[in-house]
């Protein structure tokens, strides 16, 4: 450190100026843009699954619950 220079004069040299943190968050959104069609694209294909999934599940739980519950199904009782 030169003796007529203040340490603060020292530390205003070494900051960071305006530009840099907004170069940082240009190149963060110019990469989170490129994979949003990719994320909008894989959640519209979790979607499609949900949905064939739903009435699946529904009915395995219908033609086990009487297993499970020894008991007739509706079916079962609407042909006796």
């Amino acid at each position: 450190m030169k003796p007529n220079q203040t340490p603060f004069a020292r530390a205003k040299r070494r900051a960071f100026t305006l530009v840099e943190p907004l170069v940082v968050i240009a190149s963060i959104a110019r990469l989170s843009a490129r994979r949003l069609p990719a994320w909008s694209k894989a959640k519209d294909q979790a979607k499609g699954l949900q949905r064939m999934d739903t009435p699946r599940q529904m009915m395995l739980g219908g033609n086990r619950y009487p297993d499970d519950y020894n008991c007739l199904s509706r079916a079962a009782t609407a042909e006796l």
